[in-house]
């Protein structure tokens, strides 16, 4: 994985509740993700929820959550995309590596 301007690269935490054993057969490079702001929680404490195909994922690192945080409030547009898959044949991932892109259209 190789970072591009405009681009941030982490990992997706909390997967150990999320729905992601039925749904790692569908995800591939480039598969784009759904980001959403997790209810009840203020600034300091601010997760987002990572979704597929209306199904949990996992949650956004700090690092990731902030760039968003800031992205919102200029009003630019961003994409979430999966950057690659770490997994064992035959088993759900163990972790999923994601891009942030900004300034796309």
């Amino acid at each position: 994985m190789v970072a591009r301007p405009n681009t941030l690269l982490g990992s997706l935490g909390s997967m150990e509740r999320s729905d992601l054993p039925y749904i790692y057969h569908h995800l591939r490079n480039g598969c784009i993700l759904t980001v959403s702001r997790m209810q009840g929680m203020d600034q300091q404490h601010l997760l987002f929820n990572v979704g597929y195909a209306g199904l949990h994922l996992g949650v956004l690192n700090r690092t990731l959550a902030d760039r968003i945080v800031q992205l919102e409030a200029e009003g630019r547009p961003y994409r979430l995309t999966v950057a690659g898959l770490e997994r064992e044949k035959y088993l759900p991932p163990t972790a999923v590596h994601v891009m942030l892109d900004w300034g796309c259209e």
